[in-house]
């Protein structure tokens, strides 16, 4: 038993990242899509909630619409500004991959993928909030997805930069396979059942 506790002691760290990370992406996830739902509420639309996707009836006029697209991405940004708050917050302490709100800070600043990866997604997805902002305003639908690289870009780099002071490559890693993990689940299984869906 000693020997699984020592184990356990010695890779907290490790641990720690991969359950964050397991619960927290799809808290993210699913806190994106309430930034519509709370939207699509308030304007008495009829809609559905599900684990990674909103739907409505109707068809809104355009600034309410935006209002709705622009959610998500605000409560995204939200979440990556949080992150880097508690990551800055960090930023002197040697064991800080050994406190769980230091994951929280890497999680919700890992968010910021999602940004990095708009570009490559938006032009496959029309559904993408990025891209139907962009066309809703009246540009091309990839101008916004290209412009959010950017700051995920800048976000991302902050993230690795501010891990890598104190902390080990091999547990930043850990969450993204956490994170997909937890995210296959919630959206596959657990998301539909606690939502009857």
């Amino acid at each position: 038993m000693s020997t699984i506790r020592q184990w356990i002691a010695s890779n907290r760290p490790l641990l720690l990242a991969a359950f964050v990370s397991f619960l927290g992406l799809p808290a993210c996830i699913f806190v994106h899509e309430l930034g519509h739902y709370a939207v699509a509420r308030a304007y008495g639309w009829q809609t559905t909630l599900f684990p990674a996707m909103v739907t409505y009836t109707g068809n809104p006029d355009r600034n309410p619409r935006l209002l709705f697209l622009l959610a998500g991405p605000l409560i995204d940004l939200l979440q990556i500004g949080s992150g880097i708050a508690i990551l800055w917050r960090f930023r002197h302490r040697r064991d800080r991959e050994r406190l769980a709100f230091y994951w929280v800070g890497v999680i919700l600043t890992f968010v910021s993928v999602k940004w990095v990866l708009t570009p490559l997604i938006a032009p496959f997805h029309t559904w993408n909030d990025e891209r139907q902002i962009s066309t809703l305003i009246g540009c091309p639908p990839m101008v916004l997805p290209g412009l959010v690289l950017i700051p995920g870009l800048i976000c991302l780099s902050f993230l690795i930069r501010q891990h890598l002071r104190h902390g080990a490559i091999h547990s930043l890693v850990l969450i993204p396979a956490g994170g997909l993990s937890g995210a296959g689940l919630w959206i596959n299984l657990l998301g539909p059942w606690l939502l009857g869906r």
